[in-house]
This record gives C-alpha cells, sequence and structure tokens, in this order.
C-alpha cells in the first residue's frame, strides 16, 4: 500500500477451513496456488499445486483407518508437465512404526519404499532400526537391489503387515535374509554424541546359507569422531576433529577445529595442514579470508577486495561477480553475472506463497558465428563482418514437494523435459536418488546418498555398489571437490549448491566464502541478521535460513514438554484410575498419581534442565550461574506454592507432586531462561 494506504499490489492471499486449516495459498507475484484437502480427522488427504491455473503435480496421503486417519501408510505423487505422455506417478508406502519405551508420545516409522507406477524399476527399501529408548538413529538399511524372490503383496490399508517385501522383510535386522544390502551404522557415547558413522554392505557367504542368515559384511568407509585416549567434545559440547576412512580403514581425511569463548569456530586444520583462522567483532561479523569489511549495519562492504552495496532492506545488490535483483517480499529473483564473471549465465527464480522455490531459469548465451555479406556492384566484392550478436539457450529446473520437502526436480532444455529426478524421503531427509533420463528412452537410473554425521553428501553410490569419489565441504559449506552440479547437499539435509556456487536455505540464499547470507534474517532475530550458525557451522544447523539451532536446545524443550505432560497426571490421577477400574480411595489415587507423575516429571525435568546447561555452553559454568543467584530459593518458593494446590493428599503424595511439578515448572522457566540467552548470543 501507498502512504494513503491505497492497494498497489496483491502479493499472496489465503483461505483456511472453519477449524482455522489452510485451504489454499497464491503467490500472486508467480501466480502458483496451493490447494489443501482434509480427512474428518484433521488429517491432509491431497495436496495441489497449480503453476499459472494449470495443474503441475498432486500429493494424496492415505492412512491406516480409511477416511479417518491414524498413521500415514502412502503417499502417491502425480505429475502433470505440459507433455499429457510424460505424466509420472510414484508411490510411497510407510511401515512399522515405531513408539518409544522412553517417549511415548513419539512414534516414527521404521521402513519406506519407493516405487515408480509409471517407468519399470525394482522397489527401493530403507529400514531404520532406533533406539527404544532414546530414539536415536542405530542403523539405516538400504536394499539396493531386488531383496525377494517373492512377489510384493498386495497393499492392504488396514493391515501394517502387508508392507513387506517377502522374504522376511518384516522381521527384525537380525533375523532378516536378503541377498544383498547396504548398511549405514551410528555410535555415540554416553551424552548422545555422536561419535562414529560407518557404510557397510552385507552380503552372503553362500546362497545354500542364505535361510541360516549368515553374512559378509565389507566396509565401504565412515567417519570417527572418537579415538581411544583424546577428547571429541569439549566442555561446551563443541566437535574438536573428525576422521574420514576408507573402506581398507587408511584414512582420507582429517579435520580439527579450535573455538573461542563464545564457541566460536575461530580454526580448522584439513589433514594435518597449516590452520586457517577466523576472528569476531562484537556483532559475530568474521574477519579473515577475503579481507572482509563491515558497515554499522553488519553489512558486508567488501570482500576480496570488491566493493559489495546493499538496498535499504538489507538485500545484497552487487560484488565481486554478480548484480542481484529482488522482489517484493524480499527474495532473490535475479542474478546477472557482471564482467570477468566466468559464469556469464543469467539466473532468475520463483517462489510459491510459502517462500519455496518452485523454479530456477537461467539463460546460456552461446555466440553465434559471424555473417558474411556480398556487396553489390560489378567492381568489388566486400565482405562485411557483422557483430556478433549473444543468443541464449534456456535451461530450466522445477522443484515439486511434499508439504516443505522436496520431492522431485524437472530439467527442461528450451522447454524440452530432460529428465526427472525423484527423491526417496525418509527420516534422514534424502536418502535416494531416482532420475529419468527422457532424453534416453526414459531410462532409470538411481543413486543412494551417502552423508557425514553433519548431513553432507560426502559420496553416492549406484545399485552395483559402486562408489563415486569423496566429496568433502569446508566447514563454512565451500565445496571441495565434486560430485556434479546442483547435486550437493550441504549444511544438514535438503540444500541443494546452486549452480551459482550458493546454497538455497529456502527463507535465504547462503554464501560459504562469506559464512554468511545474502539478506537479513526475515525473522529479525538477535543482533546481527547475516550470520550463519552463530559461527559455529561445525556443530550447529540452519535448517531454514531462519534459524541456528543447537541439538541440545531441542532436546531440551523436548524433555520438557514431556515433564509437564507428566505433570498433569497429578490432578488427572484420580479420574485415570478409575476409568481404569481401580477401586481406591480418592486420596490413595490421587497419591499413587503424584508419585508417578511427580516421579516422571522430575525425571524427564532434570534432563531438560541438563540440555539446556549443555546448550548455553556447559554444565560446570552453568552450576555456578545458578547458584550464584540464588536459584535454589526460587525454586523452594516455587515448591511452597503448589503445596497449596495439592491440598487432600498424603505427605508422601504431596512431597513427590510438589517436586514433580516444581521440576517441571522449573524447566519450563530454564527453557524460557535458555532462549532468551541463546537470542542475545544467537543472531539466527
Amino acid at each position: 500500500m501507498d502512504a494513503n494506504g491505497t492497494r498497489l499490489q496483491q502479493l499472496a492471499s489465503y483461505t483456511y477451513t472453519n477449524a482455522g486449516r489452510l485451504l489454499t495459498a497464491t503467490d500472486h507475484l508467480s501466480n502458483i496456488t496451493t490447494e489443501i484437502d482434509y480427512y474428518p480427522t484433521g488429517q491432509v488427504s491431497e495436496m495441489r499445486e497449480k503453476w499459472s491455473n494449470q495443474l503441475r503435480y498432486k500429493l494424496n496421503y492415505y492412512y491406516a483407518i480409511a477416511d479417518s486417519g491414524g498413521d500415514l501408510k502412502r503417499k502417491e505423487l502425480t505429475i502433470y508437465p505440459d507433455t499429457p505422455h510424460l505424466k509420472q506417478v510414484y508411490r510411497w508406502d510407510y511401515g512399522y512404526y515405531l513408539t518409544s519405551v522412553t517417549f511415548p508420545l513419539q512414534r516414527v516409522f521404521t521402513r519406506v519404499v519407493m516405487r515408480s507406477l509409471t517407468y519399470p524399476m525394482p522397489p527401493q527399501v530403507v529400514d531404520y532400526l532406533y533406539d527404544p529408548q532414546t530414539m536415536r538413529l542405530r542403523a539405516v538399511r538400504f536394499a539396493v537391489q531386488p531383496v525377494s524372490d517373492n512377489n510384493d503383496p498386495a497393499y492392504n490399508t488396514g493391515n501394517t503387515q502387508a508392507l513387506g517385501l517377502g522374504d522376511g522383510m518384516g522381521k527384525p535386522l537380525s533375523e532378516q535374509t536378503p541377498q544383498s544390502f547396504a548398511f549405514a551404522w551410528y555410535a555415540y557415547d554416553g551424552a548422545g554424541r555422536l561419535t562414529e558413522l560407518r557404510y557397510y554392505l552385507a552380503s552372503l557367504r553362500n546362497q545354500n546359507q542364505r535361510r541360516e542368515r549368515m553374512y559378509d559384511y565389507t566396509s565401504l568407509g565412515g567417519f570417527s569422531y572418537l579415538i581411544s585416549g583424546e577428547p571429541a567434545y569439549d566442555a561446551a559440547g563443541n566437535r574438536l576433529w573428525m576422521v574420514a576412512l576408507d573402506g581398507n580403514g587408511a584414512t582420507v581425511r582429517t579435520e580439527a577445529y579450535q573455538y573461542d569463548a563464545l564457541d566460536r569456530l575461530t580454526g580448522v586444520s584439513y589433514n594435518h595442514g597449516a590452520w586457517q583462522s577466523w576472528s569476531y567483532d562484537v556483532m559475530g561479523n568474521r574477519f579473515g579470508q577475503g579481507n572482509p569489511a563491515y558497515d554499522g549495519l553488519n553489512r558486508l562492504t567488501q570482500f576480496n577486495g570488491a566493493a559489495i552495496t546493499h538496498d535499504l532492506l538489507g538485500n545484497r545488490l552487487q560484488d565481486g561477480k554478480w548484480f542481484y535483483y529482488w522482489d517484493a517480499l524480499n527474495r532473490l529473483v535475479g542474478m546477472n553475472p557482471k564482467a570477468g564473471n566466468p559464469d556469464n549465465r543469467l539466473y532468475s527464480y520463483v517462489y510459491r506463497a510459502d517462500g519455496l522455490r518452485v523454479k530456477q531459469v537461467w539463460h546460456t548465451p552461446v555466440e553465434v558465428a559471424p555473417a558474411e555479406a556480398v556487396s553489390s556492384g560489378p567492381s568489388k566484392l566486400r565482405t562485411e563482418l557483422e557483430e556478433a550478436k549473444p543468443v541464449y539457450i534456456g535451461h530450466e529446473v522445477d522443484y515439486l514437494y511434499d508439504g516443505q520437502m522436496p520431492v522431485c526436480e524437472q530439467e527442461y532444455e528450451d522447454g524440452v523435459l530432460q529428465q526427472s529426478r525423484v527423491h526417496l524421503l525418509g527420516g534422514r531427509g534424502i536418502e535416494a536418488v531416482v532420475a529419468i533420463d527422457h532424453v534416453r528412452g526414459n531410462a532409470v537410473s538411481l543413486r543412494w546418498l551417502l552423508y557425514d554425521g553433519h548431513g553432507n553428501l560426502v559420496r553416492t553410490m549406484l545399485p552395483d555398489y559402486t562408489l563415486s569419489g569423496w566429496q568433502f565441504r569446508g566447514v563454512w559449506g565451500e565445496l571441495q571437490g565434486v560430485l556434479g552440479a546442483g547435486r550437493g547437499y550441504c549444511a544438514h539435509l535438503g540444500h541443494p549448491e546452486d549452480e551459482t556456487g550458493l546454497v538455497y536455505m529456502r527463507a535465504r540464499y547462503y554464501e560459504p566464502a562469506t559464512g554468511r547470507f545474502l539478506s537479513e534474517d526475515p525473522a529479525r532475530d538477535g543482533v546481527n541478521w547475516y550470520l550463519y550458525a552463530d559461527g559455529n557451522p561445525v556443530n550447529k544447523v540452519d535448517y531454514s535460513g531462519r534459524d541456528s539451532e543447537s541439538e541440545w536446545f531441542t532436546l531440551g524443550a523436548a524433555l520438557t514438554a514431556i515433564a509437564i505432560i507428566y505433570a498433569w497426571l497429578i490432578p488427572a490421577s484420580s479420574f485415570i484410575l478409575k476409568v481404569m477400574g481401580c477401586d481406591l480411595s480418592p486420596q490413595i489415587a490421587a497419591t499413587l498419581g503424584a508419585i508417578i507423575g511427580g516421579s516422571l516429571s522430575t525425571f524427564f525435568a532434570a534432563a531438560g534442565i541438563y540440555a539446556f546447561m549443555k546448550a548455553l555452553g556447559g554444565i560446570e559454568s552453568e552450576l555456578r550461574a545458578i547458584f550464584g543467584m540464588g536459584a535454589s530459593l526460587v525454586a523452594a518458593r516455587l515448591f511452597a506454592l503448589y503445596q497449596d494446590s495439592l491440598k487432600g493428599l498424603s505427605r508422601l503424595g504431596n512431597l513427590a507432586g510438589g517436586i514433580g511439578l516444581t521440576a517441571a515448572f522449573t524447566a519450563a522457566t530454564y527453557m524460557g531462561i535458555t532462549f532468551a540467552a541463546l537470542l542475545l548470543v544467537d543472531p539466527e
């Protein structure tokens, strides 16, 4: 709107159900609309996306109880390109859900089966093995060849066992007898920190011994974060080093890290080489390679000797290589090369209403050979060389989403579909990419993606177990090896690296060379809106371009929520026990409920507080701060207040309930304090 309140342009519009669920979301700048249908229970039944009012693709969702909800059992993607005969359909089946013993409200699927209903390809299977107590991922199994001699049984929405591919696939990993597969094994220390990630092949020693469940295991390499006698992490939980090993156990790469007192990365050494070092100013701006300079608004003004400018909203306008263009919603919509840039392509980007990028287009100039012209007149021939004019070849990549996860990419050249890349989405994100080459008779190929412990793609594997070379990244995400343009993922899953060298992180674009974003944080959190991962890219992740998250804070929040849930068992205990048919007096029922709820609440609250202490920088320093603040007096006061609300209980119930509630709400308060403290030093 202008200063008079007159609407100049409609940017986006939304419609909702009476229950407040999103029905449609339209981005009027790109003319892309997302439509969502629901079952009566509120679960999504279908999601459609229309581009310029034409249906581009849809996703259908099916649950264990038809039209009523329950566990998600199947998803089906239908793609509608401009050419009708290239319509594609893919299906994902989910099964064998695991409910944690420690986290009873948390359920995860333990199997994904992906099929193409359009092109011939065997089902691709991923199995997950979790620790039922901690819900930590312990192993991932990739079935990279057909795993059964039997026919795949028909799918039955009411029968979870129908998801099996035969040959004992529904049994525990230790009892299965597939022909061959690959494993990813995870190991953790007592604090839950990753210490090892190894990849293995498994095949039968002898086909005649198949039913005896005997295997040969061959290592494909892996990553170690713990060596006997050497610390892997410092007191604040910062990782100190990493070692990458090949299949023979030989070292192929080492990384060592250093940090300052604020847990910001100050140095890295690759393969025991010279240290690369950085320092930071009071606002967290990084100094080191490239000799950067900043203004009073934390905007980068110089890098590698080239001036950098921004608009009034903090969006970068130009640097040493590119001119940048932004729309009214501060989204990057174009990049043009400057003189001397070896990449002479013109880039443009299109987004939908939630800000996710749905299209990337680039035009490559092709020089036209000079034409020869013969002048009229009998006396001479005159040859003129006309000035060569560039002709552009258009390339386009369309991105399709399952909710907000990238499920498919389609690549075009001059409007002709060249390749479709469909993702096998699992518990770790993108587990595999199925590529369909439409130029070569719709040939289908598969690559499994192998990641390091930080979520960076390091190798790919073919169904015959052929491995690509290693692709490593520097600590800031800079590419140090190539697996193919656009096929890299860094800084955790789902962030493809663009041909420009930028990393698309949903809300913003990240530049590994400078270790910062091109534009300000849309959430406007913290004191510096350009920083990535608080200057600690080794230990922190940014899933959306908005947040730099510590795994410890996330864990603490989850534990606190569980503590509060258990605390509610105290006032509800009498009712619960009555419903269960227990013939108990109200006092005994309330007392038992208080003991159970208080004990569980105390346990989870204590675990949550421990996680928050880790998020803030360590147990010892936080304990000193707590006792210095007299926090014990605060806890005592809370205990006294809660005693008044527990009248009618026995002394034992009073004690258990009071401690449980106090611990739970103390954890919640501590979570708020932690969050506020993180905001002061966490610009993202």
